[in-house]
């Protein structure tokens, strides 16, 4: 490494190496070429080196640098190899044996004298033996006495001339040993787990972002890459560590493994968002709504629904339920868009603000927060002179199932409105609702915020789900912000097939 600085002209990396190896001559030499002779001087007769002290001498005019030599001045020099090469060896340390050298010594020691063709008997190595194909028939005796009948395609319907060309399949290198016996590196951990599974979460963390983008775009219709961006970086350098290396040297990257280690043929990364990791982020979720707190909530719902692009599924059951908190994630999303979008309104904008808290009481969200819909909706519409719609709210808080000790008062409120409602039994505002339907059977547009009715064609989003009317098909996703809406896509993949 020396002589190579010095071949590119390197003077610090000359200098850090002559600190590195000891040698003092050549850090003498580079201070007195760079001009720093009183320096050379010092070290020249710091070390004893009275090669050089005399001509260092002359070009400082005789000037005595000798009383700047520390009285109590001690030799450092980087630690003495324990093993150091013998004659003949080279001195880069350590070396490998190439394995072709390992094979011929051997070769030569248990090399014995060769014997002619005819010297040599006829021998059938066991290994050579024609293998036996009828051993295998046992019980089952001749097959051509076997009648299965009809075979497969007759009356099940099967014509398994599906019309695939060879063409169409992907083609899959083989792959072929080099000639000769050479150590040859082994695969990184990142390949060993694409070998096995390519999810996209294992794309993201063996860095193949634009792999795993293509992955999602076919299986999901994304065309809004922005939110998974901070998502990609996060997921990949959870699977990074790095080991520090030698002053001066680069540091180890040493892959996060969830199974397996790096000597093993198969591997796993790990995963940052594990269905404990969704979880928590749903329960947060579900903290921020109970508090009423819904730019924040809006916040953390639909970014888990975008996280979950990125989850794996250890088994069925586990796949089930991130398929259940896409749809959790879903709901919680609209009713925040809801309430955020009422509280943006115009305060005279009275029919519409009844509207969408109406909506909101058909999302399919927990209990508790479906109970605080109720009485919000009963609080806007008994203010705003609606007082049958008032009434409708009231009464599926009655008759639901919220009877306990916190929703006591609540209720009680909702008997005593209800019965003023029914004195008066009218409605100021026209609404776009219908209090008579099942909310089971209300069907929201994620664009327009407003009821799809039942004969309308609707279109939905090939990730969340969320549903749209016709004219919102081509659009980006308003609920995940992710998928094309009305896009024929494969579906999410959270474990292999």
């Amino acid at each position: 490494m020396l002589f190579i600085a010095a071949k590119s002209g390197d003077v610090m990396s000359r200098f850090n190496l002559a600190l590195m190896l000891g040698n003092v001559e050549e850090r003498v030499k580079i201070m007195a070429e760079m001009g720093q002779v009183p320096l050379a001087l010092l070290t020249a007769k710091t070390h004893d080196l009275q090669e050089f002290v005399p001509k260092l001498e002359e070009q400082l005019h005789s000037n005595d640098v000798a009383a700047h030599i520390p009285p109590n001045a001690r030799l450092l020099l980087p630690p003495v190899p324990l093993i150091r090469p013998s004659d003949g060896d080279s001195p880069n340390w350590p070396l490998l044996m190439s394995i072709k050298d390992i094979f011929l010594k051997n070769a030569y020691e248990g090399q014995v004298a060769s014997t002619l063709p005819e010297e040599q008997p006829f021998d059938v190595d066991q290994e050579e033996v024609p293998e036996d194909t009828e051993r295998n028939i046992g019980a089952w005796g001749d097959e051509e006495g076997l009648d299965l009948g009809t075979p497969a395609g007759g009356d099940w319907g099967m014509d398994l001339d599906l019309g695939i060309e060879a063409a169409d399949l992907p083609v899959q290198e083989a792959h072929v040993e080099a000639a000769g016996l050479h150590v040859t590196m082994a695969d990184s951990a990142q390949t060993k787990w694409l070998k096995k599974r390519k999810l996209a979460a294992d794309l993201v963390a063996a860095g193949e972002f634009e792999e795993a983008l293509g992955l999602l775009r076919r299986r999901l219709g994304i065309i809004n890459a922005d939110p998974l961006e901070p998502l990609f970086k996060d997921m990949y350098w959870a699977t990074c560590s790095s080991l520090p290396g030698p002053p001066q040297g680069l540091s180890l990257m040493w892959p996060m493994l969830s199974e397996g280690n790096l000597k093993s043929k198969e591997v796993q990364p790990v995963i940052l968002y594990t269905m404990q990791k969704i979880l928590e982020r749903v329960k947060e979720g579900h903290k921020l709504t109970f508090q009423g707190k819904f730019t924040d909530a809006l916040t953390v719902f639909r970014s888990t629904l975008q996280a979950i692009t990125l989850s794996v599924a250890n088994d069925q059951r586990e796949e089930q339920q991130l398929l259940e908190m896409i749809d959790i994630c879903r709901e919680y999303v609209n009713l925040c868009r809801l309430e955020v979008a009422r509280k943006g309104m115009d305060q005279t904008s009275t029919a519409r603000m009844i509207e969408l808290a109406a909506y909101m009481t058909c999302c399919k969200v927990q209990p508790v927060h479906l109970m605080l819909t109720l009485q919000l909706a009963m609080t806007i519409s008994f203010k705003a002179g609606n007082y049958v719609t008032a009434a409708s709210f009231a009464k599926r808080m009655i008759q639901g199932n919220f009877s306990n000790e916190r929703n006591k008062e609540a209720i009680t409120k909702a008997r005593q409105l209800v019965t003023v409602c029914e004195q008066r039994a009218s409605d100021a505002h026209s609404l776009k609702f219908d209090i008579k339907a099942p909310p089971e059977s209300f069907k929201l547009c994620s664009g327009s915020l407003a009821p799809i009715a039942a004969t309308d064609p609707t279109t939905s989003c090939p990730y969340c789900g969320a549903s749209y009317t016709m004219q919102y098909k081509g659009k980006l996703c308003d609920t995940c912000q992710l998928s094309e809406v009305g896009l024929n896509a494969l579906g999410i993949q959270l474990r292999p097939i």
